[in-house]
């Protein structure tokens, strides 16, 4: 109003003059540039997008930010959200606090959708979101549902990659250690590696805990493990930085020399697996088609009631192949994606 009042037209003039694609001579739209620009004006487009039931607001649910894998994952998802015209929110989530205490900044600005990375109580989350008439996506993990579209690494894959390479260079007393019992990544990753040792007539891998995807667990676990396995000569861990505290149990805490003695391998490939100090074999996660996919179905829209339809979207890891495992051959995951929906989440979830 006061931009409308200084430079003598409508606010209708001055909401499309501030439009790129609003309707005004260029003379008319300079004018009250320069006049909102001298009086500090910026218009609000929360507000404007409430109006028009048009909101470019993505809420983005994280919960495990200690793990150096999602800071680099919320840095790439938001940077791709930005350049699609989106903004936003985020909003961490932890254990022991109300879920729709913690979701209610969300609902209350009825942002256009959420995107769950790495949060726990998903599926409750999920249920209030959807029941708000918000679409929810899952970054890095998936549920069982046919109205929610899912986007991971193909971690079933992953695993069974590391436990043929592992039995092809010779490896004979195989260890897992694990995340978090209640994520998809580990049980797919913890799936794919005991299937493919079975499918090779191979006996079952030592399950070891870890309890948490974190440096500390992966350190105490490895201390638990060898001790009491001292055949062990290989080690698969739920996630890199799970394998970056085995590793530093295993050298500096067993005297044990990798991968002379054993071989460890990790999943994610985040930014310190590469240190010299660690030189970790893992499994990369290929995070900018896995963003590219997930942004490009909140553009879309995919809804239950669209033409496209939610479904889980699972694409191959890479092999990053370094020092701290003994391997005979290097080559890459699984050369086709996993595409589902419907029926086929079904399947999944039977075979999990």
């Amino acid at each position: 109003m006061d931009v409308a009042k200084a430079a003598g037209v409508s606010t209708a003039t001055v909401s499309r003059a501030m439009q790129r694609d609003g309707v005004v001579s260029p003379a008319t739209r300079e004018k009250v540039l320069e006049i909102a620009a001298s009086l500090r004006y910026r218009p609000n487009n929360l507000a404007r997008g409430l109006a028009r039931r048009q909101n470019s607001l993505i809420g983005v649910v994280v919960g495990d930010i200690t793990n150096p894998f999602y800071p680099e994952v919320i840095e790439r998802l938001t940077k791709r959200l930005t350049n699609a015209g989106l903004h936003t929110m985020l909003v961490n989530m932890v254990d022991g606090v109300d879920i729709e205490e913690t979701l209610s900044p969300l609902l209350a600005y009825q942002v256009k959708a959420t995107v769950f990375v790495a949060a726990p109580y998903t599926s409750d989350a999920c249920e209030i979101c959807r029941s708000h008439d918000i679409p929810c996506f899952l970054l890095n993990r998936y549920v069982r549902r046919r109205d929610i579209t899912s986007v991971t690494c193909d971690n079933l894959a992953g695993g069974r990659l590391v436990a043929e390479l592992l039995l092809n260079a010779g490896h004979r007393k195989l260890a897992y250690i694990s995340g978090r019992p209640d994520t998809s990544t580990n049980r797919d990753r913890a799936k794919g590696f005991s299937d493919a040792l079975r499918d090779r007539g191979h006996p079952p891998c030592i399950i070891e805990p870890g309890g948490a995807y974190s440096y500390e667990a992966g350190y105490k676990a490895a201390l638990r493990l060898i001790p009491a396995q001292h055949e062990i000569d290989a080690v698969f861990c739920a996630n890199d930085i799970v394998a970056l505290g085995a590793l530093d149990a295993l050298r500096h805490a067993l005297g044990m020399k990798v991968p002379n003695d054993i071989s460890v391998i990790g999943f994610d490939d985040i930014a310190a697996a590469s240190w010299p100090a660690y030189d970790l074999t893992t499994i990369r996660q290929p995070l900018e088609r896995m963003i590219d996919v997930l942004v490009s179905a909140i553009l879309r829209g995919d809804a239950a009631d669209s033409d496209k339809k939610p479904g889980l979207v699972a694409i191959p890891g890479e092999l990053v192949a370094r020092s701290s495992a003994r391997l005979s051959e290097r080559p890459a995951a699984s050369s086709h994606p996993l595409r589902t929906t419907g029926a086929g989440i079904d399947r999944l979830a039977t075979q999990r």
